[in-house]
Formats: C-alpha cells, sequence, structure tokens
C-alpha cells in the first residue's frame, strides 16, 4: 500500500457496565437528546449522482500537486494546499503550494513554497484562519539545520499571496520537529502537534502566537505508555486539548489522549487490543458528549474502524471497515451533520469498487453506506476530510484525475447531499 513521506458507537456512554467490548452496539440514547437515526440520514445517498469533480491537479506550468489538505471555508471561497508542486526548485517535485478555489472549481494559486531561502516546505494539513489571515505548518523547510532537509516551519499568508515563516522547528534543544497536524485558533493564540522532537522524541503539543511566540507544552513519549508521533489537529472541549497519536500507548498501536494548557496530558485510550482499531491518524470531533474518530487499522478486517470514545476514555466502536468492496483504511478524521439524525461523513484511502478510495457515510448506530467509490479519473486516495458547507461536502484527493503525473496529479471534489 503507497504511504505518504508525511508517510461503533460501541455503547452507550452513560450506561454501567460500558466496556470496550466492540460487538454490535446497542442504540446509545444516553448521549442522544436529538435521537439516533435507526436508518442512513435522508441526505445521505448511496450512489454516484451527488458526486461533481471540481479541478483536477497539474504539474504543468508550476501547478502544485497532491493535495493531502482538507479544505476549508472562508467567505464563500474554499482554501487548501498541496504536498508538491509550485515550480520551485529547492525540492525535487516542487514544494508544494496554497491555493484558492470557487466552489465550482475555479483554481487559483496563492503561494509557492520554496520561493526563499529558509522558507517551509511541504504542507500536509489544513490551514487555520484569524482575522483574515491564513496560518499553517510544513513538514520540511525553515532555517534550522537539525534536519536534512529543514524541520518544518510555521507559516502566515495573507488573502492576497504574502507569505512569511513566522517559526522554524528545530531552533533550540527539545523543540518540536516536523509537523504532520494542522493547526487549531483559540482565543487568538494557535496550537499544534509535531511528529517527533520534543524532550523525549515522541512528538511535541506546542502553542505559537501570531507574531511567532512558540512554546512546547508537552513532550510526547514522557512515560511508559504515553503516546508517540501526533499527526492529526487538536479538538479544544471544555478549555482542554484532545487528540490522537499514531504510535505508543500499551500496545504500541496509538493513542487518544486529553492536554490541559498547562502541559498535565493523560493517555485516554491505547488502541491496538483484540480487534480494535489500530493506528488513528484522524483528528477527533466532539458530538454529543462523545468523541468519534477513525483507525486506519484494526477491527474485524483489519482494515480500520469507526470508534466512540468517552471524555473519560471508554471506548467502541461503531463501524469496522473493509469487508469485500467496503470503504477501507482511513486516513482522514470525520464530519458530523447533526439534526434529527446524527451522521457521519468521511472518505477512505482505499476500498471501494475499484479500491482506490470512497466517501462514505454512517449514522449513529453503525450502519454505512458507500456514497461514492473513486475510480482513478475523478480521484484516488483522498487523504483528506470533508468540508461541508449546507448539503456539499468537498474534499481532496492525493492522486487520480487528468493530471499529467503518473498515477494523476490529485483531485478536489463535491459531493451534493
Amino acid at each position: 500500500m503507497r504511504r505518504l513521506a508525511i508517510y461503533t458507537v460501541g455503547c452507550a456512554i452513560a450506561l454501567a457496565g460500558c466496556s470496550r467490548a466492540v460487538g454490535p452496539p446497542p442504540v446509545p440514547t444516553a448521549l442522544s437528546p436529538q435521537g439516533f437515526g435507526a436508518s442512513v440520514s435522508p441526505f445521505a445517498r448511496p450512489d454516484a449522482s451527488g458526486f461533481r469533480l471540481l479541478f483536477s491537479f497539474d504539474k504543468a506550468n508550476g501547478g502544485g500537486i497532491t493535495p493531502v489538505t482538507n479544505l476549508i471555508g472562508v467567505k464563500g471561497m474554499l482554501y487548501g494546499t498541496t504536498l508538491a508542486g509550485g515550480g520551485s526548485s529547492a525540492c525535487t517535485k516542487g514544494c508544494g503550494t496554497v491555493f484558492s478555489m470557487t466552489t465550482d472549481g475555479v483554481q487559483k494559486p496563492l503561494y509557492n513554497f520554496g520561493s526563499y531561502s529558509g522558507d517551509g516546505a511541504s504542507p500536509t494539513q489544513q490551514l487555520a484562519e484569524i482575522n483574515g489571515t491564513f496560518y499553517g505548518t510544513t513538514e520540511e523547510g525553515g532555517t534550522s539545520t537539525a534536519c536534512p532537509r529543514g524541520c518544518g516551519a510555521v507559516f502566515s499568508l495573507t488573502a492576497a499571496g504574502k507569505e512569511s515563516v513566522i517559526y522554524s522547528f528545530g531552533s533550540y534543544k527539545g523543540d518540536g520537529l516536523t509537523p504532520r497536524a494542522g493547526l487549531i485558533a483559540i482565543h487568538g493564540t494557535l496550537y499544534g502537534t509535531t511528529s517527533a522532537g520534543g524532550g523525549a522524541n515522541g512528538g511535541t503539543l506546542f502553542t505559537i502566537t501570531p507574531s511567532g511566540h512558540e512554546t512546547v507544552i508537552y513532550s510526547f513519549g514522557s512515560y511508559k505508555g504515553d503516546g508517540l508521533v501526533p499527526a492529526a489537529e487538536l479538538t479544544e472541549v471544555g478549555s482542554k486539548l484532545y487528540g490522537t497519536t499514531i504510535k505508543g500507548g500499551q500496545y504500541g498501536k496509538g493513542t487518544a489522549f486529553r492536554a490541559q494548557f498547562s502541559g498535565k496530558e493523560v493517555t485516554l485510550h491505547s488502541f491496538g487490543h483484540g480487534i480494535d482499531g489500530a493506528y488513528p491518524r484522524s483528528r477527533l470531533i466532539f458530538v454529543q458528549q462523545a468523541f468519534y474518530g477513525t483507525t486506519i487499522e484494526g477491527g474485524k478486517y483489519k482494515r480500520g474502524t469507526l470508534f466512540v470514545l468517552s471524555p473519560n476514555g471508554i471506548e467502541g466502536l461503531l463501524y469496522q471497515f473493509g469487508k469485500g468492496k467496503d470503504a477501507a483504511e482511513p486516513e482522514a478524521g470525520l464530519t458530523a451533520h447533526v439534526g434529527t439524525f446524527i451522521t457521519f461523513y468521511g472518505t477512505t484511502a482505499k476500498g471501494g469498487a475499484a479500491g482506490k478510495g470512497t466517501v462514505f457515510s454512517v449514522n449513529g448506530v453503525g450502519s454505512e453506506a458507500v456514497l461514492h467509490s473513486f475510480a482513478g479519473g475523478d480521484g484516488s486516495e483522498p487523504f483528506s476530510h470533508l468540508y461541508l458547507d449546507k448539503k456539499t461536502l468537498y474534499g481532496t484527493t492525493a492522486y487520480g484525475g487528468t493530471g499529467s503525473c503518473t498515477g494523476g496529479c490529485g483531485t478536489a471534489f463535491a459531493y451534493q447531499l
């Protein structure tokens, strides 16, 4: 399986006796003041009629390629990044780009990374926006010489395309290295993680101001069973930060954690026991008093899971991916629509009719539908979670499309619910 160089509700959480069992779940009424539907939400339509290819990325003329980013919406426009492309000779395949796009697929390059010495390179995750300025991370680049191609950077970008590196990782002993997750903004301050570095070299949780003052809040790997290699954006609930790590934990297959702004951290759940999920690459989302996320592997078919986690660490499986032509290997997190029904939407990097990934829905009692199977020309291997605007989902695929790269340069797409 190709990996980027960046490399169900199990039980009613409030019920006594709820454990980590992963069998068929009872209806979780204790968590559901609005109710879980017994069938897929009427928004979910398991056919191709809702799918629309918006844009095929292409390396021609210095275009961005390999979008692994999650799109964000600001004032009716979509914004994202590409891992490579952009024409800079500082990187073999270009150092990546930032782009804007209309909801009809008209794309405009905003910035090409690698434009000057010490610039960032290889942006991998979604942008954060504060007062009209975008902030993001790059996995490589920056001014530090502690890593062969730079240890990564935090950048700012105006809507007009003026970019500045506000911080270079690896600037001091114990600093974080190689950020693989996006930033979140809380009261005007940015928070994120790095996949390496820190006091125990298991990655860090950090905060940074828009002016570039960075502080490591926590170093992963600080105790036995701690998580290692955080690679998904954080979620803030009740003045605490929640997230996942790909590795570490009791079984070495990743964790979910909670951290305070002061730096105190606790492992909520260690993945990988029995047929539990393994290797979470996704963010957590908080819906009706519980967290939801995905794992790349694990489950009955060993091709990923959708899990639910209480704030105190009780975990269960809502869905297990990978049977037959089903969706498989979700790299991305979930997007939820909460109404009369709760429906989760997401993407998988593999599975589907052609084995090139899917868009899927899962309702609150674990009923799953493959909404679209990618076939190559319309995209292949989505690594990003979906952005929901009204009744339309927007996303990207890392490969596929009509671009001139081997296997395609990636796509942007929409799915009308």
